[in-house]
This record gives structure tokens, C-alpha cells and sequence, in this order.
């Protein structure tokens, strides 16, 4: 079966055909009607196979949610095992554990800004964006040199490194 370009290319020439006094309206007819006959079944499929990819399309969205689902939980499952660990060693007093295939260690995290009262800290301190959000470098920066800011404070958590 020719494919759609060339049929409508064929319905074309056939079209300008009917201008020729000397041809057959019988015959022009005919090869009006198989051409349409054609251009119908295959549009037809053409409708089955863009069904068929809205489908694959559905599905693979269905898919994408569900694993998105697994990874959350499989990365809460990990968030809650490196706590655990961190939280026993911390209770035994342990900073380093090292096993023939790992070493396991509380280290301190890059201290970190936290802004208690965002209304307390200084518009020198504020980037604006579409909503205020504090520009925590040059908090740090500040607080780290001494300065107090009320609002804002530096604190330096711990999170466990499995290498």
C-alpha cells in the first residue's frame, strides 16, 4: 500500500484530470473512489498507531510514578539506616569504624547558617527573588567574622560517610 504523501499526491493529479474534457468520468470516478478508499484505511491505521503510542505514553507515566514511589521509599529506607548507625555509634562513643570493605565515620558537617526569624535579619543579608530568601554566603560570611546578627546563627551538624 503507497503511503499517505503519495496518495494525496495521486488524489491531486486525479482532481486535475477532471478539467480534461477528453477523459472518462467512469474511469475518474474509479480512481477517485480506490485512492479515498485508500487514504481512509490507511489514515485509519494511522489512527490505530497513535492509539496504540498514547497508550505506551500512559503507561510509561504509570511506570515513571511507580518507581519514583520506590526511590523515595528506597532513599527514606537509606536516610533512616545511616541514622541508626550514626545513633548507635554516637551512643557508644565510637567515631570510626573500619571493615575489610568499609570505613564508617561521624564527621563533622561544613557549618551551616540557620535563620531563626527571617523578619530580624538585616536587607543587606536578603537576595530578593520572587519571594525574600536570606543570602545565607553572605550570612556565614559575616557571622564568621564575628558579626551578630540577630535572626541567624552558625551550627555545624554531623552525618555519617560511608567510603
Amino acid at each position: 500500500m503507497p503511503n499517505l504523501y503519495d496518495l494525496t499526491g495521486s488524489y491531486k493529479n486525479i482532481a486535475a484530470l477532471i478539467d480534461d474534457p477528453t477523459m472518462d468520468e467512469v474511469i475518474i470516478g474509479q480512481a477517485l473512489a480506490t485512492i479515498e478508499a485508500d487514504i481512509t484505511a490507511k489514515t485509519g491505521n494511522l489512527a490505530l498507531l497513535i492509539k496504540c503510542i498514547d497508550a505506551d505514553c500512559e503507561a510509561i507515566r504509570n511506570e515513571e510514578g511507580r518507581l519514583a514511589d520506590r526511590r523515595r521509599v528506597a532513599e527514606n529506607r537509606v536516610k533512616w539506616v545511616k541514622s541508626y548507625i550514626q545513633e548507635g555509634m554516637e551512643n557508644a562513643g565510637l567515631d570510626k569504624i573500619k571493615t575489610p570493605t568499609f570505613t564508617i565515620a561521624i564527621q563533622k558537617n561544613p557549618p551551616a547558617v540557620i535563620v531563626d526569624d527571617m523578619s530580624k535579619i538585616p536587607k543587606q543579608y536578603i537576595t530578593e527573588t520572587i519571594s525574600y530568601v536570606p543570602d545565607k554566603k553572605a550570612l556565614s560570611d559575616a557571622l564568621k567574622s564575628g558579626a551578630k546578627i540577630e535572626g541567624a546563627h552558625i551550627e555545624q551538624g554531623k552525618s555519617l560517610r560511608i567510603r
